[in-house]
C-alpha cells in the first residue's frame, strides 16, 4: 500500500539515491560532488510509484493529455505518472510516448497532435534536455501544459527552463563545475564511474596522469 504520508526526503533517503560526497560527472557534462542517482529509485518501483503519485497530484488541475519524459529515466517516470494522472482522473486515459534518436515516430507525433502535454524528468540541472523535448513536442503541434521533475538540482525557476508552471518535489542545491573549474580535477581525485557519466572523463583522466 503507497504511504502518501512519508515525505519526498525521506523516500530518497530510504532508497539511498543521494550519493556521496565523491567526484561525479553529471548529465549535463558537470562535475559535483554529490549525485542524485535515479536508477537506484526506478530499480525499486514501489518507491518510484509514490514519488510519481506525489508528481502527478500537482497536475490534477491542468486537464493532462499526453506525459513525456527524456530518455531514459524520464521515459520511466513518464510513465509511472500517466499512470497515476489516469487513476486520478478517474480512469480518462493519460497517454505516454518517447522519442527514439530524438524524434518521435509518426505515429507518436500522431498522438502528441492538438493535445495538453506534461513534461516530466528526474532531474534537472540546466534545462537543455527539456527544452530540447519541449522543441520537439511544438514541433509536432502539442501544448506544453507543464513541466515536473523530483529533483531540482540547481534551483531553477519557470523562467529559466522557460515552461510554466514548474513543480519540483525537492531542491538540491549542492555546487557542481565546469570541467576545468572543477576542484576534484584539479587534486587529482578520479572520477566515480559506478554511477554518473564517468566513463570516458575518467579513461582521459588516466591517460594525463601516466604523461605527467
Amino acid at each position: 500500500m503507497r504511504n502518501t504520508d512519508e515525505s519526498v526526503e525521506q523516500l530518497v533517503e530510504r532508497a539511498g539515491a543521494l550519493l556521496g560526497p565523491d567526484h561525479f560527472r553529471l548529465r549535463s557534462g558537470r562535475h559535483s560532488r554529490y549525485y542524485f542517482d535515479k536508477e537506484i529509485l526506478i530499480a525499486r518501483p514501489h518507491l518510484l510509484d509514490q514519488l510519481a503519485f506525489k508528481l502527478a497530484s500537482k497536475f490534477t488541475g491542468s486537464q493532462v493529455q499526453v506525459v513525456i519524459g527524456p530518455p531514459l529515466g524520464g521515459i520511466i517516470l513518464a510513465f509511472e505518472v500517466a499512470r497515476n494522472l489516469t487513476l486520478l482522473y478517474s480512469n480518462r486515459e493519460v497517454k505516454t510516448v518517447f522519442t527514439r534518436d530524438g524524434r518521435f515516430s509518426d505515429y507518436f507525433r500522431g498522438l502528441i497532435k492538438g493535445q495538453r502535454v506534461a513534461l516530466v524528468d528526474d532531474t534537472v540541472t540546466t534545462g537543455d534536455s527539456i527544452s530540447e523535448l519541449r522543441h520537439q513536442v511544438i514541433e509536432s503541434g502539442g501544448r506544453v501544459v507543464g513541466l515536473g521533475v523530483i529533483c531540482n538540482r540547481r534551483q531553477l525557476r519557470a523562467e529559466d527552463v522557460k515552461i510554466a508552471p514548474f513543480y519540483w518535489l525537492f531542491d538540491l542545491p549542492i555546487e557542481d563545475w565546469p570541467v576545468d573549474g572543477c576542484p576534484m580535477c584539479r587534486e587529482g581525485i578520479l572520477l566515480n564511474t559506478a554511477v554518473g557519466h564517468s566513463q570516458e572523463c575518467r579513461e582521459r583522466q588516466l591517460q594525463d596522469l601516466s604523461t605527467e
